[in-house]
């Protein structure tokens, strides 16, 4: 077995990590502006408040979109993290590749 690895690749990849980072972000963001923007959405009535808050009450459409909106801010600092840790990689085997051909010449 072989063990190939470019650097350049996994730059690559890392500025597509990235890319997924903050495209979940401003999706997140839009459509939190956008809720945020129209306030109460089911109404202050028993069955908006029974629909929002659930039958727990803590347990409707509420708890769920927090958990939800979290849950999407937690994919897009992970996929940040990864890009990160991708792009040190990188750095790291240029730097011992780099320390290889010197201590070759």
């Amino acid at each position: 077995m072989t063990f190939e690895y470019d650097a350049d690749d996994f730059r690559t990849a890392a500025g597509k990590s990235r890319n997924v980072s903050n495209q979940l972000t401003g999706i997140i963001n839009t459509l939190n502006s956008s809720l945020t923007g129209r306030g109460n959405v089911w109404g202050n009535d028993k069955l908006g408040q029974s629909f929002n808050n659930g039958p727990g009450g803590d347990d409707g459409y509420d708890s769920s979109w927090t958990n939800t909106s979290e849950n999407v801010k937690t994919m897009a600092t992970s996929m940040s993290d990864f890009a990160d840790g991708q792009t040190e990689s990188a750095d790291y085997i240029d730097k011992m590749e780099k320390g290889n051909r010197d201590g070759l010449t």
